[in-house]
């Protein structure tokens, strides 16, 4: 079973959207690879609840 993120953050760096999580105090990048907010949102899991 995957760790739940304390917290998620959307930035945009270079022109790509990237969101970082904070999971069992550890921080994790992910590049979401697009340059508009709207389809970053998308890319999320929880993207339904934002």
């Amino acid at each position: 079973m995957a760790a739940i993120p304390d917290r998620l953050s959307l930035f945009k760096r270079s022109g790509i959207y990237h969101v970082t999580n904070y999971t069992n105090g550890r921080r994790r990048w992910k590049s979401t690879g697009v340059s508009t907010r709207p389809e970053a949102l998308e890319t999320l899991p929880i993207s339904g609840h934002i």
